[in-house]
């Protein structure tokens, strides 16, 4: 036989819930889905706010101009959320030779089927 106790909890409880659609989730509708709420607040990203006396540069992991001086660190670090890359000052002109190296690199022959365009002839010539 059910308290007193019991039939008050019962009395008390809201039946008006509302059944989340992203989450399949029944929620207090004076509440909303905590899932939510919880994806919301950790995806918002905080707006960077860059002083005026700051120069960007590009970076030469994702290639966006959104890589700082931090004098405190002395490091370079990326401000693109994807990429977050750091480097010292070393690293940073290392990186810049390797990806200049990397760029002047001949990429190679156009191929055609089985032939390739020689640049210096000027005209068309059978690979091998």
């Amino acid at each position: 036989m059910p308290s007193r106790e019991d039939e008050f909890w019962a009395s008390q409880k809201q039946k008006d819930f509302i059944l989340c659609p992203k989450h399949n989730r029944l929620y207090d509708p004076n509440f909303g889905c905590q899932l939510c709420y919880l994806e919301k607040s950790t995806s918002q990203e905080k707006p960077n706010v860059i002083p005026e006396n700051v120069t960007l540069l590009k970076c030469p992991r994702c290639l966006k101009v959104s890589l700082t001086w931090f004098t405190q660190l002395e490091a370079y670090e990326c401000m693109n959320p994807k990429c977050k890359v750091a480097y010292t000052q070393q690293q940073y002109l290392e990186e810049i030779k390797a990806r200049k190296k990397a760029l002047s690199k001949p990429k190679g022959k156009a191929w055609f089927y089985n032939s390739f365009f020689n640049h210096k002839k000027k005209k068309w010539q059978k690979g091998q």
